[in-house]
Formats: C-alpha cells, structure tokens, sequence
C-alpha cells in the first residue's frame, strides 16, 4: 500500500487507519436506495458522497445545514452501505457530515460507522489496512470522568476565626 493509499479526507485520528478508494456504492435508508461513491474506507466505517442529484442537490453544494437535515431525516433509523462490486453490504450509523473544501465547489461527505467490523478477507478484497491496534473510543462520561479524577483539586480556603 502506497502513502497516497494511506491519505484520508478528514486527516484526524480515527479508530482504524483509513485509505482513499473510489467505489460505487448503494446506500439505502428509510426512503429508499441513493448511488453513492465511498471515498475513504477502513475495517470500521467510510466516508460517502451521494451522487444522486435527488437527494445532492447542486445548487446546495454549500449548504451543509441544509444538507445535514436531509441525511439525518433520509438515514434517522441507519444508513445500509451495500458495495456491490464487491459483494460487501454493511448496515451504519451516520456519525458525520462534513464538507471537503479541497475542491473549488466542496464536496459533502457522510462518515458511518459500521456496525459490524469489516472481517480480514474483506479488508483484504478491498486493499486496506486490517488491524487490531487502533486506539480505543472510550465513552466520553468515562473520559471525563478520568480526567477529572486526574486533575489537581485547587486549595481550598480555611474558615477565618
């Protein structure tokens, strides 16, 4: 796998190292079945851009609130990845949506995470990394209930008299 493989659209640390890939794709929620591109896939989840006109509408390229809204009406109850050249379908949550501005007009992105792992085949079938080691997602009451316990506790003021 070469570095440009290893590239990512959203750059930040992620549970499971992620891989640029074009692949055509399905993805199906509570209205029906869009065509979609993965553009960034690890064992854990995938950006998606909707290529369906329907449902990305052009002239709302830049209007990410708009936008949210529909995914999260169209995807409430999940969101059904179904590669189909690969023979790979996986049932997500949407955990994201974000515009990539590297682009001159951006490009709206949907992340999901799978509910069940891609297995070592498919990593393997689809060229990406598999690997155990990612770093752990905490539940964020736990993490701050850690960090809390580790800060120092300021003085407290003694009663005067």
């Amino acid at each position: 796998m070469s570095d440009s493989d290893k590239q990512s659209y959203l750059d930040y640390k992620k549970r499971a190292p992620r891989s640029f890939r074009a692949l055509e794709c399905n993805v199906t929620g509570g209205y029906g079945a869009l065509k979609a591109i993965v553009v960034d896939i690890s064992r854990t989840g995938a950006l998606i851009s909707v290529l369906d006109q329907k449902f990305a509408r052009e002239h709302e390229q830049n209007q990410l609130i708009v936008y949210t809204g529909r995914v999260f009406s169209h995807f409430a109850t999940g969101i059904t990845l179904d590669l189909a050249n690969e023979k790979i379908v996986r049932a997500s949550d949407v955990v994201r949506v974000s515009t990539y501005c590297g682009s001159a007009d951006g490009i709206n992105l949907i992340g999901v995470e799978f509910h069940d792992e891609l297995t070592q085949a498919e990593c393997e079938q689809l060229e990406i990394e598999f690997t155990d080691d990612g770093p752990s997602m905490e539940p964020l009451a736990d993490a701050l209930e850690r960090r809390a316990a580790a800060e120092p506790k300021p003085p407290q003021a003694k009663p005067v008299g």
